[in-house]
């Protein structure tokens, strides 16, 4: 079979000589100033548009802020969990525009000089006024995505579980910006959970809780799934964004 004519009428050994490799995808590769030039030879509007889209979605990940968050799941000796009302700012998801009063876990994100368990520890005691002296089992993994008008925060979220044999909490450590969001505390049954309209984070936290509520601790923490994409949210997106 004749070589394939490429470049003004070039067969593919004169362009190798003129400008280089060529690898098997048809791709035309020539060095100037120590950046490769990426020639699609094909002219295949299609590659051409997920090359750009991959490169723009990796630009935006690289530039998005990562926020470690330490999270607890405290139970009580009655099976109970406890979860603060938070109204927030903004919706807590893109995905759940309605989700601006909800019930969380507490805690918060991880400073500079410490440990998500480190962490853990300190939020437990300013968001609850429950102070325990380590914290050791985290049980699940969470990423998720806060977005603002000209910015996006991606929380890497880790939740330890925490068994205390009281349920007096105390409010008094909340920082100031904490106490206009964090508006109440309840201790809630997992039948309370199941049956409540109120909305909840993470999101099936009910069907989520249920076997840690007696003690049931997986060996190896459980990614919990990602939230999906609203549809004005997905249209917004390019093909293959990596979130």
């Amino acid at each position: 079979m004749p070589e394939r004519k490429l470049v003004s009428g070039c067969s593919p050994k004169r362009v190798r000589s003129l400008f280089g490799r060529m690898d098997g995808s048809n791709r035309i590769v020539r060095l100037l100033q120590s950046k490769p030039v990426l020639l699609n030879a094909c002219d295949d509007p299609d590659y051409r548009q997920q090359r750009l889209c991959v490169l723009k979605c990796a630009t935006v990940r690289k530039r998005m802020r990562v926020r470690p968050t330490a999270r607890l799941l405290v139970i009580d000796d009655q099976q109970r969990l406890l979860l603060v009302r938070v109204h927030d700012t903004r919706p807590v998801h893109e995905a759940f525009p309605d989700m601006v009063v909800y019930w969380n876990t507490p805690g918060g994100g991880v400073e500079a000089d410490e440990t998500y368990e480190q962490a853990a520890q300190r939020e437990l005691w300013e968001e609850t006024g429950i102070a325990i002296d380590t914290v050791e089992t985290c049980v699940w993994f969470h990423e998720r995505i806060l977005q603002g008008d000209k910015w996006r925060v991606l929380l890497q979220e880790r939740f330890f579980v925490v068994f205390v044999p009281t349920s007096v909490v105390s409010l008094a450590n909340l920082l100031p910006y904490e106490q206009d969001l964090h508006q109440a505390y309840h201790w809630w049954s997992h039948q309370e959970l199941v049956q409540s309209s109120e909305q909840f984070m993470p999101v099936r936290l009910a069907e989520l809780i249920k076997p840690l509520l007696t003690g049931d601790v997986p060996p190896e923490p459980i990614q919990l799934p990602a939230y999906p994409m609203s549809p004005e949210a997905r249209n917004r997106q390019p093909p293959n964004t990596p979130l």
